[in-house]
């Protein structure tokens, strides 16, 4: 009785403690979880507990125990205790002595002081210790206690947790204390809360996984990332998917099919409210296909695994094949795609030898066959490979099961396991697919497995190592276009091979690209063959160069040229091909093509193609000989191409009458085909022939190219075809009339203006215009220039301008431009025909009192433009120049005005010149007053003119002028008495009269006779001459300079006089004829025999001889009678005399004299 109560005295004792006042009771701490301890209400000691004192205890101070148990397999767990002067001793256990002692912050808690005890370790999952906290100074506090437990894997995405096959594993969530938000990755639209732990997983091979997070309570989640940890959430689970039992509803299970081995699954747990208190046990189960007979690997082609991770054997599954081995068996199934395939099974290993057992299902009795050879004897992994392989012949959709086990049990090392459907015919090149025009093979490269390289064919381009199908095509004519392709089907890329034979060296095309461009190949192969001799066979192998296994359509079509657009013949630039359409088969309709014209009916039709060969082409078709036949002109062999038709000569070709067909097509692009189609009206079959005609404005004389003013035409001589000297033209001037030229054809505008005309390349180049009045050898050559005549800012010096004037106004002429040495560069041509008043330097004449009704709208220049400044506005407006020149007499007022109708706002500005500071007046009012001018229409007055003196004035619009077109007046206004003029009489004469002198009785005079003149005044006042002094008719007067003086007096009594000369100029030179005389000594040589003397013939050749005087003035020659003279005969050994006498026509002379002598030396 007394032990009893010792006993539940002891009982009593402990448990009424509080936890943490001695060791065997200590206080169970939790992770993260913080402790206020006061230790006053402590008793007990280190000393009490019977326990080893560490670090400065007496041992009887007060002491608070704690206790902690790891909760992660590999984890750091950190203890401290902050406020006083803390210290901790650890224990093992309350029998064990003091394992550590602590009294600073060795872990550097934050929350501590350096004085105040924390420490650090790592521990394994299940670990437990004691730790006593005190104050060595006996202080009792109050003190903060915590233990922190942190996992060393799976705390982030880059350092998970790696869970293993079959394993559980007991996730406190506590011990994870990053969440994926502060990890800064993808939360996966669920905004996830609190703690995350990682995990890894890795896959055996083609597999059902499955992975689940149970727990007695708390809902968990999954989150799946990237295996790279980029942060991207994959996918997220929140629910018991798999209904698993252990996991509530709320708790994540899920299940997926894996098809690699050795790939790597990262996802997070988490709690769904973010608690950090439930515990979760997250599974992994990996099931590999193949495991069991239930549930097979479903094989699509091979697979290399390891027998070693499929514990179940045949036996095990309820399979019996007689000798069923005991060893491990991975297990297949595969159903058959077609029936018109062979199934081959084979598997292979160089560490043991394999055997097949198949199967019609899984269960006793199903046993088919078992293979231990390699029946149809091929060697798929190597000759140093044990292999089992069988061909099979089933129906399509047909399932059978097999097992691939050891022979003797073995499943050490890795096996293959392949199947292949294989077509019966196509798979190699000695058993072709022989295909019919028009026939398409629906292509499945798994049936094919033969590469090309086995077949011992080159590659030709493309891969050596893609499934291929073999096929034959035999061609029907050897006129045709066999137009074949590889479209449609899975795959994103075809190739096709094209062999004369199989064997090497007998490749001779690859394509991967669309070359036929059929529109629903898209990027896949099509290619044609053309002209193939009839009979050949042409071999085709096609596959799918990058995915190997895409499915596709093989089609073959062989067309006789003509006979359809994709197989259309070609016409060439000024060729022609006669048609009958009797024969043909197809129509536009047969092929696609949509009605242009809507005038066919169906007719046959015959197709052609033509290749542009000149930018900015004319090209003329022409279908002759045939009133009933259309031309459809289609961009391409596709509906909806029309860009061209016609039933009607509509290109004017003379070999057609107006009822047959022709076309002008324009801006088709160099370089690329269009076709067309010519078909029978109502099914018309007439004889008819169709030409091409391709031809360049500007590329010959005849068809030149048509120039507007003001045009710049870009010219690329090495496009033009022509020389000048071709087109028949003389050659104005250069060394090029060989070379390439370009023909220009341009008519006036005004017969009064000014055509500039340039070739030009900013003096990059020497080019040349010639200018003609038309085309052929009979045309005049009007203009040339190799260098910039015109000054042309535009132009080097050796670069051609001109300004031709005087082209009648209406009649085009023809220029051409080429390079002055017969090369062919680039440059620009520009003409600017210039009008009168359409620049300040070729200002429009106007008279006095004349209307000029001007359209400023058209006008080319401004003020500002022709370096002109004058008034205030208006000066960028295009501006008409005019030149007026006052007649009347000095001191005369001119009226100007710009008027027209409602809505114009004129400026007026007048110049003395065309210089940059020759601005006299300018007005943009009604500034003299006309009735006819409007407010804003300009008027001007200007005084004081002077007689003579022409002016520039020049009109123009202000910014905001409505109307355009203005009527331009000019009046010259004199100063008048009694309505004469107040300065007197105009006297009309000549200046000057001028007379040559002749013989008057012995010296030299001219006799006076000249034109009097008359004299005007203003309109309806009469005037005389009164008086004239100074020389007067018939009077004979020698040279010199006499004034003659003229008295006019008109209505009004005003006197004026008036002054010209009279000048008296020698016809001759009064010091006679300049004579250049023959040499003093002259020398002939005899050529002939008079006689038996030598002799020769006095010529005008043997001497050298010219004189000169005044224009007026003739001067002759005269031999003196002394002088030998031109064919007298002259003897050797003798000297002759020749004198000449010159004589002008006033009879004075000069004389030369030289002595002549024969030489019967030779020349």
């Amino acid at each position: 009785q007394q032990n009893i109560f010792w006993f539940f005295f002891f009982v009593y004792f402990v448990f009424a403690q509080d936890p943490g006042n001695n060791c065997i009771l200590p206080y169970e701490m939790r992770n993260t979880v913080q402790v206020n301890v006061d230790l006053s209400s402590y008793t007990s000691t280190i000393n009490s507990e019977g326990l080893t004192k560490c670090g400065p205890s007496t041992g009887d101070e007060p002491v608070f125990f704690g206790q902690y148990t790891s909760l992660v397999p590999n984890s750091k767990i950190t203890i401290s205790a902050c406020g006083g002067d803390s210290e901790l001793v650890i224990y093992p256990t309350c029998t064990d002595s003091c394992y550590s002692y602590f009294g600073s912050n060795t872990a550097h808690v934050p929350q501590c002081s350096a004085s105040q005890a924390s420490f650090s370790t790592n521990l394994v999952a299940g670990n437990s210790f004691i730790f006593g906290l005190y104050d060595a100074a006996g202080g009792t506090g109050p003190f903060t206690t915590s233990v922190t437990e942190v996992a060393n894997e799976g705390t982030t995405c880059s350092i998970p947790y790696q869970i293993s096959d079959g394993e559980s594993f007991d996730t406190y969530l506590s011990a994870y204390p990053n969440s994926i938000a502060s990890l800064g990755m993808d939360d996966c639209l669920n905004s996830p809360i609190g703690n995350a732990a990682f995990f890894k997983y890795t896959t055996l091979g083609e597999s059902r996984v499955t992975i689940s997070a149970c727990g007695v309570s708390g809902d968990s989640n999954f989150h799946f990332f990237s295996s790279t940890c980029s942060g991207i959430c994959l996918l997220f689970l929140g629910a018991n998917n798999v209904n698993l039992p252990e996991c509530d509803a709320s708790q994540v299970s899920v299940a997926f099919t894996s098809t690699n081995e050795g790939y790597d699954y990262i996802f997070a747990l988490t709690e769904d409210s973010g608690s950090t208190t439930d515990i979760f046990t997250v599974t992994v189960n990996e099931e590999l296909f193949g495991e069991t007979c239930s549930f097979p690997v479903a094989l699509s082609r091979y697979v290399i695994l390891s027998l070693n991770l499929f514990p179940n054997s045949m036996s095990s599954q309820g399979l019996n094949c007689g000798q069923t081995p005991n060893g491990n068996a991975a297990f297949f199934t595969y159903t058959t795609l077609s029936s018109n395939t062979e199934t081959r099974l084979y598997t292979c290993s160089n560490v043991f030898d394999p055997d097949i057992y198949i199967f019609s299902g899984c269960g006793a009795n199903t046993c088919d066959m078992f293979v231990a050879d390699n029946t149809f004897d091929i060697a798929p992994c190597g000759s140093d490979f044990s292999t089992a392989s069988i061909t099979l012949e089933l129906d399509i959709d047909t399932t059978i099961y097999f097992a691939v086990v050891g022979h003797n049990g073995e499943n050490t090392g890795k096996v293959l396991v392949s199947v292949a459907e294989v077509s019966k015919v196509g798979a190699t090149c000695a058993m072709p697919y022989y295909i019919a025009n028009g026939d398409s093979i629906d292509i499945d490269p798994r049936f094919f497995p033969n590469y090309i390289t086995r077949e011992g064919l080159d590659t030709c381009g493309g891969t050596n190592y893609a499934n291929s199908a073999y096929i034959v095509y035999v061609p029907e004519s050897s006129s045709s276009k066999i137009i074949f392709s590889a479209c449609g089907g899975s795959a994103s890329t075809t190739g096709i091979h094209v062999y004369s034979g199989c064997g090497e060296g007998t490749c001779f095309g690859y394509t991967d690209d669309n070359r036929a461009n059929i529109p629903e190949c898209g990027t896949q192969a099509s290619a044609s063959l053309s002209l193939r001799p009839a009979g050949t066979p042409i071999y085709f192998v096609v596959n799918d160069p990058t995915d190997k296994d895409g499915t596709f359509t093989f089609h073959l079509e062989e067309i006789v040229y003509g006979h359809a657009c994709t197989a259309s013949l070609p016409l060439s630039n000024g060729s022609g091909a006669s048609v009958n359409l009797d024969g043909l088969t197809n129509s536009i309709a047969s092929q696609g093509l949509s009605d242009c014209g809507g005038n066919t009916n169906g007719g046959k039709a015959v197709f052609f193609r033509y290749t542009p060969t000149l930018a900015d082409s004319n090209i003329v078709i022409s279908a002759c000989g045939s009133e009933n036949v259309n031309i459809h002109v289609y961009s391409s062999c596709a509906t909806d191409t029309c860009i061209g038709y016609s039933n009607n000569n509509q290109a004017n070709v003379p070999e057609c009458t107006p009822t047959q067909a022709s076309i002008t097509l324009t801006g088709m692009q160099v370089e690329t085909i269009f076709y067309i189609a010519i078909d029978g009206v109502d099914g018309t079959t007439s004889d008819f022939t169709v030409r091409v005609t391709e031809f360049v404005y500007g590329n010959t004389c005849d068809i030149p190219y048509q120039i507007a003013n003001r045009e710049t035409v870009n010219t690329d001589l090495t496009t033009q075809q022509y020389s000048i000297a071709s087109q028949g033209l003389s050659e104005c001037g250069g060394k090029g009339s060989q070379g390439n030229a370009k023909f220009f054809e341009y008519t006036p505008i005004s017969s009064d203006s000014k055509i500039v005309i340039s070739a030009c390349a900013l003096g990059s180049t020497d080019s040349d215009i010639h200018v003609y009045s038309g085309c052929g050898g009979s045309s005049t050559c009007l203009a040339y220039a190799d260098n910039n005549l015109a000054n042309n800012a535009q132009c080097g010096s050796n670069e051609a301008s001109l300004i031709l004037q005087g082209m009648e106004e209406g009649i085009p002429f023809i220029f051409v431009t080429d390079h002055y040495c017969g090369l062919s560069p680039s440059f620009t041509v520009q003409i600017n025909e210039i009008l009168p008043g359409d620049i300040c330097s070729f200002a429009r004449q106007i008279n006095d009192k004349e209307i000029v009704s001007v359209d400023l709208s058209n006008q080319p220049n401004s003020i500002s433009s022709e370096g002109l400044e004058c008034g205030a506005t208006g000066e960028t407006q295009t501006a008409m120049f005019f030149e007026f020149t006052p007649q009347a007499v000095s001191g005369s007022s001119v009226i100007i005005s710009a008027c027209g109708s409602a809505g114009s706002d004129t400026n007026i500005y007048v110049f003395s010149g065309c210089g940059e500071t020759t601005c006299v007046n300018f007005a943009d009012n009604n500034d003299a007053a006309i009735p006819q001018c409007n407010a804003p229409q300009a008027s001007i007055l200007l005084s004081e003119v002077q007689a003579g003196l022409p002016f520039i004035f020049a009109v123009d619009l202000s910014a905001n002028s409505g109307a355009s077109v203005v009527d331009v007046y000019v009046e010259e206004i004199p100063p008048l008495v009694d309505d004469c003029y107040a300065s007197g009489s105009l006297y009309e004469h000549d200046d000057v009269y001028f007379f040559t002198t002749s013989s008057c009785g012995g010296s030299f005079c001219a006799e006076i006779d000249f034109d009097l003149g008359q004299c005007t005044d203003y309109p309806g006042c009469g005037c005389e001459i009164t008086s004239i002094s100074g020389v007067t008719m018939g009077d004979l007067m020698q040279t010199g300079t006499y004034p003659v003086s003229v008295t006019i007096t008109n209505d009004a009594g005003v006197t004026v006089e008036r002054f010209f000369n009279v000048v008296v100029e020698d016809s001759c030179n009064p010091d006679g004829p300049s004579v250049e005389c023959p040499q003093d000594e002259i020398v002939v040589f005899a050529d002939t025999l008079c006689g038996r003397v030598p002799c020769a013939q006095f010529s005008q050749e043997d001497f050298s001889f010219s004189c000169s005087d005044y224009e007026t003035c003739d001067c002759n020659l005269v031999y003196s009678s002394d002088s030998i003279t031109p064919g007298e005969m002259l003897y050797v050994r003798r000297t002759y005399l020749l004198e000449i006498e010159v004589t002008n026509s006033l009879g004075l002379y000069s004389t030369c004299i030289s002595v002549v002598t024969v030489s019967d030396q030779p020349n």
